[in-house]
């Protein structure tokens, strides 16, 4: 892999992430006002309403697992995995960095820019 498919599917990815995540949070936020409006505005007990806020929470948890498993997919998708070890790399702007000057992942140490120029001297 070289340098410029990296960037180039790290930037696909981004795009097309915020798109999905976009998506997946205005649904959510309609099926939340849908759950306010109807416990606000029909007569219910305040046991039940205690109660219904479980769903709420474990609908929180499934969204954050479903966006960090599609983000790991998406990933793959992209070719954003180290070829010695097959794990995704990091969005992070510090990791990413290392990654493109060193050329060298930052988990197992394998190789993963085919022009990576040394940094060693010759002679």
């Amino acid at each position: 892999m070289k340098k410029e498919d990296f960037l180039q599917g790290q930037a696909e990815l981004t795009c097309r992430f915020r798109t999905r995540f976009r998506i997946a949070n205005a649904g959510f936020l309609c099926a939340m006002l849908i759950w306010i409006l109807a416990v606000t505005y029909f007569p219910v007990s305040p046991f039940l309403k205690a109660k219904f806020a479980w769903p709420v929470v474990i609908a929180l948890y499934v969204l954050v697992f479903v966006a960090w498993r599609t983000l790991r997919q998406m990933k793959r998708q992209f070719g954003l995995v180290c070829p010695s070890c097959q794990r995704p790399f990091s969005l992070k702007e510090s990791a990413r960095e290392k990654l493109l000057v060193s050329g060298t992942c930052g988990r197992c140490g394998g190789r993963v820019f085919d022009d990576v120029v040394s940094e060693v001297p010759q002679g």
